[in-house]
């Protein structure tokens, strides 16, 4: 701005002498010619300038954030859940050693409350260790599997679609639901493969998470915290979450949620909600479900 405000007095005085030597009748008009074109030209790069400062002080306090959560997951995991594991261990040792492995039934309770505060610390670490890096969706997904995975489980993950159709808070949210979606998978199923499938169109997402685990009886299953919370995500923008799945065969949950706005000209229409024309469900049988189609051999769900 001083840089600015010093170029305009220099000019100015040039200009007036400039102007002075043109004929009456068009000094004025070439004089406010000039200004304007001056002022134009000075206010888009002051502009620019401060877009890029803005970008860089946003890109800094992301920074920031994402640096305090990782420090505060380092705490919790290295004080407190190491306590917890400890604790855990000197509790099944002592039974082993002192009682010849006989729990009573208020050890065995406080050994289950161990054992779950353990469990949610690591929740509470995962889920601070977990962002949406500027790489994207898929790089977030693949971050968490790799966190929460346990060998020999399988995982593919695949995004297909542009991201930047997606708001920030609908991108949060599906992120959420995903994430829980595998978590579940990983946890409950003892699957030998886990798929995750995004399709992003400008008027729907849709996901599919399939697995080729244990399974289990919707119908019988009211559903835990986990699934209240992603039908509540999804639910939140009109979108829905549904698991078909049957003792055995695996699961498979599909989610869909639309996009709150109309394509624009340069959006490709619905189609392009897959690449390959497919519905992300299509491939599902009562008996024996299927990964939808993306190529390569069939996992069962």
């Amino acid at each position: 701005m001083q840089a600015c405000t010093t170029l305009f007095q220099v000019s100015l005085d040039h200009l007036r002498r400039a102007t002075a030597l043109a004929p009456p009748d068009r000094a004025d008009e070439l004089l406010a010619l000039t200004l304007r074109t001056f002022n134009h030209s000075v206010g888009a790069r002051v502009t620019a300038h401060l877009r890029g400062y803005d970008s860089l002080l946003l890109h800094q306090v992301r920074e920031a954030n994402s640096a305090d959560r990782m420090r505060l997951s380092r705490d919790v995991h290295d004080y407190l859940g190491n306590s917890l594991a400890l604790t855990l261990r000197h509790l099944e040792l002592y039974v082993g050693e002192e009682l010849d492995g006989a729990w009573t039934p208020r050890l065995a309770r406080v050994h289950d409350s161990v054992q779950e505060a353990l469990s949610y610390t690591r929740t509470l670490v995962n889920g601070l260790r977990m962002r949406i890096p500027a790489a994207g969706l898929e790089s977030s997904l693949r971050e968490f599997a790799e966190t929460v995975g346990r060998p020999p489980t399988r995982t593919e993950i695949r995004v297909c679609g542009d991201e930047s159709w997606i708001s920030p808070e609908l991108r949060q949210d599906v992120m959420v639901a995903l994430r829980e979606c595998l978590r579940n998978a990983f946890t409950h199923a003892r699957a030998g493969r886990i798929g995750l499938w995004v399709d992003i169109a400008p008027d729907v997402i849709t996901a599919t998470v399939e697995d080729d685990g244990a399974g289990f009886d919707p119908a019988r299953t009211a559903g835990g915290n986990g699934l209240t919370s992603v039908r509540e995500r999804v639910g939140l923008h009109g979108g829905t979450a549904t698991w078909h799945s049957r003792p055995g065969v695996g699961t498979q949950v599909v989610l869909r949620v639309p996009q709150r706005r109309a394509p624009g000209p340069a959006d490709p229409g619905p189609a392009a909600a897959d690449p390959v024309g497919r519905d992300p469900a299509e491939g599902w049988a009562p008996d024996v479900p299927r990964r939808p189609g993306r190529g390569g051999a069939e996992m069962p769900g």
